[in-house]
Protein backbone atom coordinates (compact mmCIF):
# COMPACT_ATOMS: atom_id res chain seq x y z
CA UNK A 1 0.00 0.00 0.00
CA UNK A 2 2.87 2.38 0.74
CA UNK A 3 4.39 1.55 -2.64
CA UNK A 4 1.05 2.28 -4.28
CA UNK A 5 0.89 5.62 -2.54
CA UNK A 6 4.41 6.35 -3.75
CA UNK A 7 3.39 5.57 -7.32
CA UNK A 8 0.38 7.89 -7.03
CA UNK A 9 2.58 10.65 -5.65
CA UNK A 10 5.15 10.18 -8.40
CA UNK A 11 2.48 9.97 -11.07
CA UNK A 12 0.76 13.09 -9.84
CA UNK A 13 4.04 15.03 -9.66
CA UNK A 14 5.25 13.86 -13.07
CA UNK A 15 1.92 14.60 -14.75
CA UNK A 16 1.99 18.07 -13.23
CA UNK A 17 5.53 18.69 -14.51
CA UNK A 18 4.71 17.48 -18.03
CA UNK A 19 1.59 19.62 -18.28
CA UNK A 20 3.42 22.55 -16.69
CA UNK A 21 6.22 22.36 -19.29
CA UNK A 22 3.69 22.13 -22.12
CA UNK A 23 1.82 25.20 -20.96
CA UNK A 24 5.04 27.15 -20.45
CA UNK A 25 6.13 26.20 -23.98
CA UNK A 26 2.82 27.32 -25.43
CA UNK A 27 3.07 30.72 -23.73
CA UNK A 28 6.70 31.04 -24.90
CA UNK A 29 5.73 30.28 -28.52
CA UNK A 30 2.97 32.85 -28.35
CA UNK A 31 5.43 35.49 -27.18
CA UNK A 32 7.98 34.56 -29.84
CA UNK A 33 5.45 34.85 -32.66
CA UNK A 34 3.68 37.90 -31.33
CA UNK A 35 0.50 36.08 -30.39
CA UNK A 36 0.40 36.96 -26.70
CA UNK A 37 -3.33 37.54 -26.52
CA UNK A 38 -6.17 35.09 -25.95
CA UNK A 39 -4.23 31.87 -26.56
CA UNK A 40 -1.37 32.58 -24.15
CA UNK A 41 -3.74 33.98 -21.56
CA UNK A 42 -5.71 30.76 -21.76
CA UNK A 43 -2.48 28.80 -21.33
CA UNK A 44 -1.54 30.79 -18.23
CA UNK A 45 -5.07 30.42 -16.85
CA UNK A 46 -4.96 26.67 -17.43
CA UNK A 47 -1.59 26.50 -15.68
CA UNK A 48 -3.00 28.33 -12.66
CA UNK A 49 -5.93 25.93 -12.60
CA UNK A 50 -3.46 23.05 -12.72
CA UNK A 51 -1.59 24.54 -9.76
CA UNK A 52 -4.83 24.84 -7.82
CA UNK A 53 -5.95 21.27 -8.49
CA UNK A 54 -2.79 19.15 -8.54
CA UNK A 55 -0.55 20.70 -5.92
CA UNK A 56 -3.04 20.16 -3.07
CA UNK A 57 -3.39 16.58 -4.32
CA UNK A 58 0.39 16.16 -4.04
CA UNK A 59 0.17 17.33 -0.45
CA UNK A 60 -2.75 15.01 0.34
CA UNK A 61 -0.97 12.02 -1.21
CA UNK A 62 2.16 12.70 0.81
CA UNK A 63 0.03 13.21 3.90
CA UNK A 64 -1.73 9.89 3.34
CA UNK A 65 1.56 8.02 2.97
CA UNK A 66 2.92 9.70 6.11
CA UNK A 67 -0.27 8.87 7.98
CA UNK A 68 0.11 5.16 7.25
CA UNK A 69 3.82 5.04 8.08
CA UNK A 70 3.49 7.06 11.30
CA UNK A 71 0.63 4.92 12.58
CA UNK A 72 2.58 1.77 11.63
CA UNK A 73 5.44 3.06 13.74
CA UNK A 74 3.01 3.73 16.59
CA UNK A 75 1.75 0.13 16.41
CA UNK A 76 5.36 -1.13 16.46
CA UNK A 77 6.15 0.95 19.57
CA UNK A 78 2.97 -0.20 21.28
CA UNK A 79 3.81 -3.83 20.52
CA UNK A 80 7.38 -3.56 21.82
CA UNK A 81 6.53 -1.89 25.13
CA UNK A 82 3.29 -3.92 25.55
CA UNK A 83 1.40 -0.85 26.76
CA UNK A 84 -1.35 1.16 25.04
CA UNK A 85 0.18 4.28 23.47
CA UNK A 86 -1.80 5.06 20.30
CA UNK A 87 -4.18 7.45 22.02
CA UNK A 88 -1.30 9.59 23.28
CA UNK A 89 0.21 9.67 19.80
CA UNK A 90 -3.08 10.89 18.37
CA UNK A 91 -3.35 13.42 21.20
CA UNK A 92 -0.01 14.85 20.10
CA UNK A 93 -1.43 15.06 16.58
CA UNK A 94 -4.38 17.10 17.87
CA UNK A 95 -2.17 19.33 20.01
CA UNK A 96 0.30 19.76 17.16
CA UNK A 97 -2.53 20.84 14.89
CA UNK A 98 -3.61 23.52 17.35
CA UNK A 99 -0.02 24.75 17.84
CA UNK A 100 0.60 24.74 14.10
CA UNK A 101 -2.58 26.69 13.42
CA UNK A 102 -1.64 29.24 16.09
CA UNK A 103 1.89 29.55 14.69
CA UNK A 104 0.49 29.99 11.18
CA UNK A 105 -1.89 32.69 12.39
CA UNK A 106 1.02 34.49 14.06
CA UNK A 107 3.08 34.46 10.86
CA UNK A 108 0.08 35.60 8.82
CA UNK A 109 -0.52 38.48 11.26
CA UNK A 110 3.07 39.62 10.67
CA UNK A 111 2.50 39.37 6.90
CA UNK A 112 5.06 36.61 6.39
CA UNK A 113 4.80 35.31 2.81
CA UNK A 114 3.20 31.85 2.51
CA UNK A 115 6.24 30.63 0.56
CA UNK A 116 8.52 31.53 3.48
CA UNK A 117 6.05 30.06 5.97
CA UNK A 118 5.91 26.71 4.15
CA UNK A 119 9.68 26.65 3.66
CA UNK A 120 10.17 27.19 7.41
CA UNK A 121 7.66 24.44 8.28
CA UNK A 122 9.33 22.05 5.81
CA UNK A 123 12.76 22.79 7.28
CA UNK A 124 11.58 22.09 10.83
CA UNK A 125 9.91 18.84 9.71
CA UNK A 126 13.06 17.77 7.87
CA UNK A 127 15.24 18.38 10.93
CA UNK A 128 12.89 16.38 13.16
CA UNK A 129 12.81 13.55 10.61
CA UNK A 130 16.60 13.36 10.39
CA UNK A 131 16.96 13.45 14.19
CA UNK A 132 14.40 10.71 14.86
CA UNK A 133 15.05 8.37 11.91
CA UNK A 134 17.81 6.33 13.63
CA UNK A 135 15.42 5.43 16.47
CA UNK A 136 12.56 4.11 14.32
CA UNK A 137 11.49 0.49 14.68
CA UNK A 138 11.16 -2.01 11.84
CA UNK A 139 7.65 -3.10 12.82
CA UNK A 140 5.84 -5.51 10.52
CA UNK A 141 8.80 -6.24 8.23
CA UNK A 142 9.07 -9.81 9.54
CA UNK A 143 5.80 -10.61 7.79
CA UNK A 144 7.12 -9.52 4.40
CA UNK A 145 9.22 -12.68 4.18
CA UNK A 146 6.16 -14.89 4.57
CA UNK A 147 3.63 -12.97 2.45
CA UNK A 148 4.27 -12.01 -1.13
CA UNK A 149 1.36 -9.65 -1.61
CA UNK A 150 -1.96 -8.30 -0.47
CA UNK A 151 -5.13 -9.46 -2.21
CA UNK A 152 -8.62 -8.10 -1.59
CA UNK A 153 -10.02 -11.63 -1.86
CA UNK A 154 -8.03 -12.56 1.25
CA UNK A 155 -9.07 -9.66 3.47
CA UNK A 156 -9.88 -11.09 6.92
CA UNK A 157 -13.35 -10.47 8.30
CA UNK A 158 -11.93 -8.59 11.27
CA UNK A 159 -10.22 -6.12 8.92
CA UNK A 160 -13.53 -5.54 7.12
CA UNK A 161 -15.12 -4.72 10.49
CA UNK A 162 -12.27 -2.34 11.29
CA UNK A 163 -12.68 -0.53 7.97
CA UNK A 164 -16.39 -0.10 8.71
CA UNK A 165 -15.48 1.26 12.14
CA UNK A 166 -13.00 3.69 10.58
CA UNK A 167 -15.59 4.79 8.01
CA UNK A 168 -18.20 5.43 10.72
CA UNK A 169 -15.86 7.42 12.95
CA UNK A 170 -14.32 9.59 10.24
CA UNK A 171 -17.74 10.29 8.72
CA UNK A 172 -19.00 11.30 12.16
CA UNK A 173 -16.01 13.54 12.86
CA UNK A 174 -16.38 15.22 9.46
CA UNK A 175 -20.08 15.78 10.07
CA UNK A 176 -19.43 17.41 13.46
CA UNK A 177 -16.62 19.54 12.03
CA UNK A 178 -18.81 20.93 9.23
CA UNK A 179 -22.26 21.03 10.79
CA UNK A 180 -21.98 21.64 14.54
CA UNK A 181 -21.64 25.42 14.19
CA UNK A 182 -24.40 25.49 11.58
CA UNK A 183 -26.65 23.54 13.94
CA UNK A 184 -26.15 26.00 16.78
CA UNK A 185 -26.66 29.01 14.52
CA UNK A 186 -29.61 27.89 12.40
CA UNK A 187 -31.46 25.51 14.73
CA UNK A 188 -30.72 26.97 18.18
CA UNK A 189 -30.35 30.60 16.99
CA UNK A 190 -26.89 31.11 18.49
CA UNK A 191 -24.73 34.06 17.52
CA UNK A 192 -21.67 33.55 15.30
CA UNK A 193 -19.23 33.49 18.24
CA UNK A 194 -21.25 31.02 20.28
CA UNK A 195 -21.91 28.87 17.20
CA UNK A 196 -18.16 28.54 16.58
CA UNK A 197 -17.76 27.30 20.16
CA UNK A 198 -19.55 24.05 19.23
CA UNK A 199 -16.59 22.62 17.34
CA UNK A 200 -14.18 24.11 19.88
CA UNK A 201 -15.97 22.20 22.65
CA UNK A 202 -15.85 19.03 20.54
CA UNK A 203 -12.09 19.46 19.90
CA UNK A 204 -11.26 20.19 23.53
CA UNK A 205 -13.17 17.11 24.67
CA UNK A 206 -11.36 15.00 22.08
CA UNK A 207 -7.84 16.27 22.85
CA UNK A 208 -8.29 15.97 26.62
CA UNK A 209 -9.61 12.41 26.48
CA UNK A 210 -6.92 11.28 24.07
CA UNK A 211 -4.33 12.19 26.68
CA UNK A 212 -6.14 9.90 29.14
CA UNK A 213 -7.20 7.25 26.62
CA UNK A 214 -4.23 4.91 26.99
CA UNK A 215 -4.71 4.65 30.73
CA UNK A 216 -8.39 3.92 30.18
CA UNK A 217 -7.59 1.29 27.55
CA UNK A 218 -5.06 -0.42 29.82
CA UNK A 219 -7.64 -0.64 32.60
CA UNK A 220 -10.78 -1.59 30.65
CA UNK A 221 -9.33 -3.27 27.56
CA UNK A 222 -9.77 -2.07 23.96
CA UNK A 223 -13.17 -3.71 23.39
CA UNK A 224 -14.88 -2.18 26.41
CA UNK A 225 -13.16 1.16 25.78
CA UNK A 226 -14.42 1.38 22.19
CA UNK A 227 -17.91 0.23 23.14
CA UNK A 228 -18.18 2.61 26.08
CA UNK A 229 -16.71 5.52 24.08
CA UNK A 230 -19.13 4.99 21.19
CA UNK A 231 -22.08 4.92 23.58
CA UNK A 232 -20.78 8.09 25.28
CA UNK A 233 -20.55 9.81 21.89
CA UNK A 234 -24.11 8.74 21.02
CA UNK A 235 -25.38 10.01 24.38
CA UNK A 236 -23.48 13.30 24.09
CA UNK A 237 -24.75 14.07 20.61
CA UNK A 238 -28.27 13.07 21.62
CA UNK A 239 -28.04 15.62 24.42
CA UNK A 240 -26.95 18.29 21.93
CA UNK A 241 -29.78 17.43 19.55
CA UNK A 242 -32.42 17.42 22.28
CA UNK A 243 -31.23 20.72 23.76
CA UNK A 244 -33.39 23.78 23.26
CA UNK A 245 -30.58 26.18 24.20
CA UNK A 246 -27.12 26.43 22.63
CA UNK A 247 -25.60 26.57 26.12
CA UNK A 248 -26.97 23.09 26.85
CA UNK A 249 -25.80 21.83 23.46
CA UNK A 250 -22.15 22.73 24.08
CA UNK A 251 -21.61 20.10 26.82
CA UNK A 252 -23.21 17.57 24.48
CA UNK A 253 -20.65 18.32 21.76
CA UNK A 254 -17.84 18.14 24.32
CA UNK A 255 -19.05 14.67 25.39
CA UNK A 256 -19.25 13.67 21.73
CA UNK A 257 -15.60 14.65 21.23
CA UNK A 258 -14.65 12.76 24.39
CA UNK A 259 -16.44 9.68 23.07
CA UNK A 260 -14.81 9.82 19.64
CA UNK A 261 -11.36 10.53 21.12
CA UNK A 262 -9.95 7.04 21.64
CA UNK A 263 -11.86 5.04 19.03
CA UNK A 264 -9.79 5.94 15.97
CA UNK A 265 -6.41 5.38 17.71
CA UNK A 266 -7.54 1.97 18.93
CA UNK A 267 -8.97 1.05 15.51
CA UNK A 268 -5.74 2.08 13.77
CA UNK A 269 -3.74 0.03 16.25
CA UNK A 270 -5.97 -2.99 15.70
CA UNK A 271 -5.65 -2.57 11.93
CA UNK A 272 -1.88 -2.80 12.26
CA UNK A 273 -2.10 -6.04 14.25
CA UNK A 274 -4.40 -8.12 12.04
CA UNK A 275 -2.82 -11.59 11.68
CA UNK A 276 -1.35 -12.44 8.24
CA UNK A 277 -1.62 -8.80 7.07
CA UNK A 278 1.27 -6.36 6.91
CA UNK A 279 0.94 -3.58 9.48
CA UNK A 280 1.07 -0.84 6.85
CA UNK A 281 -1.48 -2.57 4.64
CA UNK A 282 -3.94 -3.01 7.50
CA UNK A 283 -3.64 0.61 8.60
CA UNK A 284 -3.94 1.79 4.99
CA UNK A 285 -7.20 -0.13 4.59
CA UNK A 286 -8.64 1.37 7.78
CA UNK A 287 -7.46 4.92 7.14
CA UNK A 288 -8.50 4.77 3.48
CA UNK A 289 -12.06 3.86 4.36
CA UNK A 290 -11.98 6.53 7.05
CA UNK A 291 -10.97 9.27 4.64
CA UNK A 292 -13.78 8.23 2.30
CA UNK A 293 -16.19 8.71 5.18
CA UNK A 294 -14.62 12.05 6.09
CA UNK A 295 -15.02 13.20 2.48
CA UNK A 296 -18.59 12.07 1.89
CA UNK A 297 -19.99 12.49 5.41
CA UNK A 298 -20.70 16.24 5.39
CA UNK A 299 -22.46 16.21 1.98
CA UNK A 300 -24.58 13.24 3.08
CA UNK A 301 -25.65 15.15 6.19
CA UNK A 302 -26.40 18.16 4.02
CA UNK A 303 -28.61 16.20 1.61
CA UNK A 304 -30.57 14.66 4.48
CA UNK A 305 -30.92 18.05 6.17
CA UNK A 306 -32.25 19.57 2.96
CA UNK A 307 -34.99 16.98 2.69
CA UNK A 308 -35.88 16.95 6.40
CA UNK A 309 -34.01 18.96 9.05
CA UNK A 310 -30.46 19.29 10.34
CA UNK A 311 -31.48 17.88 13.72
CA UNK A 312 -32.76 14.70 12.06
CA UNK A 313 -29.75 14.54 9.74
CA UNK A 314 -27.31 14.56 12.65
CA UNK A 315 -29.13 11.55 14.08
CA UNK A 316 -27.17 9.64 11.42
CA UNK A 317 -24.06 10.27 13.52
CA UNK A 318 -25.85 8.89 16.59
CA UNK A 319 -26.77 5.77 14.60
CA UNK A 320 -23.18 5.35 13.38
CA UNK A 321 -21.92 5.62 16.96
CA UNK A 322 -24.30 2.86 18.00
CA UNK A 323 -23.11 0.76 15.05
CA UNK A 324 -19.51 1.31 16.19
CA UNK A 325 -20.46 0.04 19.64
CA UNK A 326 -21.77 -3.20 18.11
CA UNK A 327 -18.52 -3.69 16.14
CA UNK A 328 -16.26 -3.16 19.14
CA UNK A 329 -15.18 -6.81 19.23
CA UNK A 330 -13.13 -6.18 16.08
CA UNK A 331 -10.47 -4.35 18.12
CA UNK A 332 -9.80 -7.36 20.36
CA UNK A 333 -6.08 -8.12 20.48
CA UNK A 334 -4.91 -11.36 18.82
CA UNK A 335 -4.55 -14.28 21.22
CA UNK A 336 -0.80 -14.59 20.59
CA UNK A 337 -0.24 -10.94 21.47
CA UNK A 338 -2.51 -10.81 24.50
CA UNK A 339 -0.86 -13.89 25.89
Amino acid sequence: MLTGNGRRIGGCCSSYRLADCALRQQASDDLEHGRFLPCSRRAIARRKQLDFVLRPNDLRSNGGANDVSINSQGVAVETVIATPTMSRFHAMFSIGGMIGASFGALLAAHEIAPRMHLALASGILLLFSIATAPNLLEGGDRLAKRHSGFKLSRVPTVLVSLTVLGFCMFLSEGAIADWSAVYLKQVLNAGPGLAAAAYAAFSIGMAACRLLGDRLTARMGPVMTVRGSALLAAAGLSLALLAQSPYWALPGFALTGAGFAVIVPIVFGAGGRVPSILSGAGIAMVSGSGYIGFLFGPPIIGFIAQSSSLRLALLVVVALSLLAATLANAVRRPESESA
